[in-house]
């Protein structure tokens, strides 16, 4: 990694000597250049504070809440819960109550997918995920409890846990909690130390009873074990042997006696090979074979599954299978779905699977890809697999009561299942829906819904749709409480057998700050997906990743309240704040139910809300002018947005001012939103289209004083329009670059671009001869091993401007524009998911930068005041 120059640091703090650098700081010696380097962040910015800690309070009056995407859940012997957030690590919730505690602020890899209970005792755990992530705790060490109780010595840490003497080493190891607050990264290395990759680990089994005890993965690239090793030996993963190599392994579940089942992603190319595997541990390794299936499988129609065991009898296991969405007949076909009669037609089948034109065999296959094909269990430990039910019959093991199915698993991203630890006839399912509890009788193979906020008869709004993890809790001799991870956080009951529907809590959410605010690269979502209001202190509104459009404010107590939420649970996709507080927000899912054709509407901030406050009633936009595509009072869909910086322009027609600039991603069209001084009666009116390149589409938008529109293309183009005289010109491109993903502006004109790869500097003052001057910033200091660059944004009230910009990892700061760097990120986690950047003035004059993530919420962090 570059580092920043001494000289430029000097600049920063005003002063040419050590001393004077040093005093600025408030360093005590001795002092070094990189303690100075180390510290000069300090003069950009203070330490960042969250905005808020609180989840969403969906209904905070009966203490109903929803926070962001969780993947796994185990409870402890002390009832304390951890828990696998999607993007925000590993949490612990304590078992009386409270917030939630963070506990992977410093860990790199944060994108957690599983959770395990280790061999090691009580607090031994393991968490893995994206990228080759694999965490387990520190229970053999007192390094940890000395961290965890902030004293030293052994005699202090017997005192501060009232243990009375003599005290042992292994007593003050197993009365403290200090492992669950001190993780290491494990290495996936094979045997000899070489890498295995950096496989996504989608599940872990640990087989305590063997000598030396054992861990298993499945993975995305098939099933890995290895010993588990005594305190200062490593691991060494080996791939187990006759299974399906390479394959995506979604699940892995405990057998008796120590044996082994898995679940390989099938395809409908090799029926031979798919299905459930069966192992256990022969000449020291783990052998596996294609288990038996018995019943009306059609391998063909096998896709990804999931799998768990009962853990009061491991004997007892069951499976649930993706549909391929491959069928041979329009007869098959209405098998599936309840509609086989005397008289079968696509019409009729198509209604039964709720499908919306154009109809046809190929959009049913489709339509059906990821719905559960089949329930299966065994009774054996996984030698011997049945589809549910008496009669060995893949339809009667789905026999979900009409007119509810799980729905799909949108490509295998929610799928989960758990088995009673008391009751081997009954398990929990999660699909798109749920939770589904089925049971296994003599007599048919039952479902009942427990259902999300939209599913009828039984909706609770404890639960939030895609499911992803379940979990019961064995500690409950009852067996009555499951845990449900989801998309909307984590929600558990108590009394899954009560003769009414079961009754759910989620206040564990009102603490869990792990919201996924949406990214630019790979997200399509072009400029500021969230934003900050530069007429209120502290209302912020964001696009969240399944959670909808939310937003927080200031209370008159002076308190931060806890996020809103202003759309419904469907995937937020853009926030921007334009004039006097005007909310334009879209989801992927309009009110109308077109969820692919989702509508820009506006709302107005009425002080402790937005007005209307039915999302689906709020001003939708429509077109004013047309464009040749877009006809007078049709809608504009899905285009890239960004609010003017600073509204200079006005229509001599309307006399209205335009707020905002959007650019369709295909086609090049141009459009401004106008509206009158207050914000209201806004409408999109058509500016001029732009050429686009053989095989490319709009990126990125955006517009300082509504007076020069500039868009860029996914090949590096960057173009200029003129707003008054409609003169579109051609200027930059940055091939080398790809993507233009964001704008910000400086004070002179000029404009910067951000990259996935980096920035550049251009000049496209509005003067009668513009100055096409530009050029790719070559940064010292900005580091090379954090990724893409994601987000971008400037400070304008320094001299120069400093400009701040988001890697994966957490936020840099230059103020020369761009020849030095600094990171900036101290108070952040370490992988903090940055997506975007906004910087405001608030009314009383104190600068601020906002910074909202993809899976730790959002924070804000007070400027220096600084001029050169």
């Amino acid at each position: 990694m570059a580092t920043s120059s001494i000289v430029s640091i000097a600049r920063l703090l005003k002063s040419n000597s050590f001393r004077g650098m040093a005093a600025a700081l408030r360093m005590q010696p001795p002092i070094s250049a990189i303690q100075i380097v180390r510290l000069a962040s300090g003069a950009l910015l203070s330490a960042w504070e969250i905005v808020t800690p609180k989840g969403i309070a969906k209904d905070e009056r009966n203490n109903i809440w929803h926070a962001g995407h969780v993947n796994d859940a185990i409870v402890l012997d002390t009832g304390d819960r951890l828990l696998a957030t999607d993007t925000g690590g590993v949490w612990f919730a304590f078992a009386g109550g409270g917030t939630p505690v963070p506990l992977s602020d410093t860990w790199l890899h944060v994108d957690m997918k599983c959770l395990c209970l280790g061999s090691k005792g009580p607090y031994h755990a393991y968490a893995g995920g994206s990228e080759g992530a694999l965490y387990e705790t520190k229970t053999e060490s007192l390094l940890s409890v000395s961290r965890f109780l902030r004293v030293n010595s052994v005699r202090d840490m017997a005192a501060r846990l009232r243990l009375q003497p003599p005290v042992s080493v292994w007593q003050i190891l197993r009365a403290t909690r200090a492992a669950l607050f001190d993780w290491e990264a494990i290495a996936l290395v094979d045997r000899d130390g070489r890498s295995i990759g950096s496989p996504v680990i989608n599940q872990i089994v640990v087989m305590a009873g063997l000598q030396p005890a054992k861990i298993v993965l499945a993975t995305d690239r098939g099933v890995f074990w290895s010993d588990i090793p005594t305190e200062g030996h490593s691991y060494g993963f080996v791939p187990a042997e006759g299974i399906p190599e390479e394959r995506d392994c979604l699940g892995v579940a405990l057998g008796p006696n120590n044996s082994v089942a898995a679940s390989p992603t099938g395809h409908p190319d090799t029926p031979n090979v798919n299905g459930i595997y069966h192992g256990d541990w022969q000449a020291g390794g783990l052998t596996m074979r294609r288990a038996i299936h018995n019943g009306d499988i059609d391998f063909g129609q096998w896709r990804r599954a999931v799998i768990a065991s009962c853990a009061g009898n491991r004997s007892w296991l069951y499976a649930a299978v993706e549909e391929s969405g491959v069928f041979t007949s329009l007869r098959q076909a209405a098998e599936k779905l309840g509609a086989s009669g005397p008289m079968i037609s696509i019409t009729k089948v198509a209604q039964q699977a709720q499908m919306s034109p154009p109809i046809s065999i190929r959009a049913l296959m489709a339509l059906m890809a990821g719905w559960v094909y089949a329930v299966l269990f065994s009774s054996d430990g996984g030698a011997t697999w049945s589809p549910a039910g008496p009669n060995g019959r893949v339809r009667e093991s789905i026999q979900f009561p009409p007119p509810d199915t799980p729905g799909d698993s949108q490509g295998g991203y929610n799928m989960g299942i758990a088995v009673s630890p008391v009751r081997t006839d009954t398990i929990a399912l999660g699909w798109r829906r749920g939770p589904w509890i089925g049971r296994n009788t003599s007599t048919a193979f039952t479902w009942e819904e427990h259902g999300d906020d939209g599913s009828p008869g039984g909706a609770t709004p404890h639960l939030h749709g895609d499911i992803h993890g379940l979990h019961f809790d064995t500690h409950d001799p009852q067996g009555q409480t499951l845990y449900v991870c989801s998309d909307g956080g984590i929600a558990f009951t108590r009394d899954l057998w009560a003769q009414a529907r079961a009754s759910f809590d989620s206040s564990l959410n009102a603490g869990l700050a792990n919201l996924q605010f949406q990214s630019y690269p790979g997200r399509g979502l072009g400029s500021g997906p969230s934003d900050v209001s530069v007429v209120t202190p502290n209302l912020i509104a964001g696009a969240a990743q399944d959670v909808g459009v939310l937003y927080s404010f200031v209370a008159s107590d002076g308190a931060q309240q806890a996020w809103q939420r202003y759309s419904g649970d469907e995937d937020g996709q853009r926030a921007v704040f334009l004039k006097n507080n005007l909310l334009l927000s879209w989801t992927n899912d309009d009110p109308d139910g077109n969820f692919s054709h989702p509508r820009a509407g506006v709302a107005m901030w009425i002080g402790d809300r937005f007005e209307p406050a039915d999302f689906s009633k709020q001003i939708f936009v429509k077109v004013r002018t047309p464009s040749p595509t877009i006809r007078s009072g049709d809608f504009l869909y899905d285009p890239l947005v960004d609010h003017v910086l600073r509204p200079s322009f006005e229509n001599p027609k309307t006399k209205q001012q335009m707020f905002a600039v959007a650019v369709k991603k295909e086609g090049g069209e141009l459009w401004g939103l106008f509206a009158d001084s207050d914000g209201s009666s806004p409408s999109w009116d058509f500016l001029a289209t732009v050429p686009v390149p053989v095989g490319a589409d709009f990126t990125a938008v955006g517009s300082a004083d509504g007076l020069t529109v500039l868009a860029a293309t996914s090949k590096g183009d960057i173009y200029a329009l003129d707003v008054p005289s409609k003169r579109v010109s051609p200027g930059f491109r940055f091939a080398d670059r790809g993507s233009v993903l964001h704008f910000s502006f400086l004070n002179n004109g000029a404009a910067l671009a951000l990259f996935k790869s980096g920035l550049a500097l251009f000049d496209w003052a509005r003067r009668a001869r513009p100055r096409r001057v530009g050029k790719v910033i070559a940064a010292n200091g900005l580091p090379v091993n954090e990724g893409n660059l994601y987000c971008l944004a400037v400070d304008p009230t320094t001299d120069p401007e400093t400009i701040y910009v988001g890697t994966d990892y957490g936020v840099h700061a230059s103020w020369d524009l761009g020849a030095n760097w600094l990171p900036v990120s101290q108070g952040l986690p370490a992988r903090a998911h940055p997506s975007t950047l906004r910087f405001v003035t608030e009314p009383a004059g104190t600068h601020l930068l906002y910074l909202f993530t993809f899976g730790r919420s959002a924070w804000r962090a007070r400027l220096s005041p600084r001029m050169d």
